[in-house]
């Protein structure tokens, strides 16, 4: 072989070659440093209300309160020389009418008494089968009498007694 002659120009720089494979994780580094605090981020939207709770357990009584102021003296009564008593006004009528037709029957109280209350006695065996009675009140018309209201619903013919139980002053 001969001798090594001189060297050459440089040639054009090739086309790159291919990606190699990626190379093993390096280890990891020191911790860095904390940042700063950030700003104070803004109020977010209501929650939804929360279901009510359980009842609680029921509280001491409270204490008594002052007494109230004494109210005025009222008017004065009625006479007291009259005598107050007790009576019964009574109505009987019989009933003698069309089957399903309504009757009403009054027992007032005497002048000078109010009526308490009032009742009805049916007579005829003690039977109310056949009778429905359907209104025993005050009366909405005079409020010292009773009234009731039945309706026979056999045609036989009853007797019903009405009584009204008065309070006040007797005659």
């Amino acid at each position: 072989m001969g001798a090594t002659g001189a060297r050459g120009p440089a040639g054009v720089t090739g086309a790159a070659g291919a990606t190699g494979a990626t190379g093993p994780q390096g280890p990891a580094g020191a911790a860095g440093l904390a940042g700063a605090t950030g700003a104070t981020g803004l109020d977010g939207n209501p929650g939804v209300d929360g279901m009510s709770g359980a009842l609680g357990p029921t509280g001491l009584p409270g204490q008594r309160g002052d007494g109230g102021v004494r109210g005025v003296t009222g008017p004065t009564g009625p006479d007291s020389t009259a005598t107050p008593g007790y009576t019964t006004a009574i109505a009987t009528g019989m009933l003698t009418m069309v089957t399903g037709e309504d009757v009403t029957i009054i027992a007032t109280c005497p002048t000078g008494m109010f009526i308490l209350g009032g009742g009805y006695r049916l007579h005829v065996d003690g039977n109310f089968v056949g009778v429905t009675v359907r209104a025993s009140r005050p009366s909405a018309d005079d409020a010292n009498d009773w009234m009731i209201t039945v309706r026979e619903d056999t045609p036989t013919g009853r007797s019903i007694q009405v009584e009204a139980y008065c309070f006040g002053s007797l005659p």
